[in-house]
């Protein structure tokens, strides 16, 4: 699952896996687990100490959850569209790519209302350096996905249930 910061990967995540007797994964927390520091702190460090990390992690997880007839639910960060080796290895794995889209205004709305902007974001024209970072990556996470599904306004519950009948579909 790819999509905008505060699009409800993992809130939709959840639901999905749950409502498919599945495994949810949320990759930032892996992240986390793995090398002890907040994706937020190792993009403090570098972009590229994140990245690198992200790109390791994403890699581990695919190996790692591969039993036959079991259902994996991964959220993948906001920031994965600007990772060239994270996107590789979506795009080379079996898997399907779940692109959770929402208005840039939306979005923002969301970002907006956290205590703390992230750091990406932490400039004079945050809203406006949001709405082309918004519009640059919702390029990139369409050209990736197999699905592409309008979040806007609807419950984790009720997008979960429209991506499982998507998904059977699909496969």
């Amino acid at each position: 699952m790819v999509g905008p910061k505060h699009v409800g990967k993992t809130r939709v995540g959840h639901a999905l896996a749950e409502h498919c007797n599945g495994t949810f994964i949320d990759l930032d927390a892996v992240i986390e687990r793995y090398t002890g520091k907040s994706p937020r702190q190792l993009y403090r460090e570098s972009v590229q100490t994140f990245q690198r990390s992200e790109a390791e992690t994403l890699e581990l997880v695919l190996q790692e959850h591969t039993k036959p007839d079991t259902v994996y639910v991964l959220a993948t960060g906001g920031g994965i569209a600007d990772n060239k080796e994270a996107l590789k290895i979506v795009q080379t794995k079996d898997i399907c790519c779940v692109y959770l889209s929402v208005s840039a205004d939306t979005a923002w709305n969301r970002i907006a209302a956290e205590p703390e902007l992230p750091a990406f974001l932490q400039t004079e024209s945050a809203q406006e350096q949001h709405r082309q970072l918004h519009e640059r990556r919702a390029t990139v996470y369409a050209s990736i996905a197999q699905l592409i599904i309008n979040a806007e306004q609807k419950s984790p519950m009720e997008l979960a249930e429209y991506i499982a009948n998507k998904l059977r579909l699909w496969l």
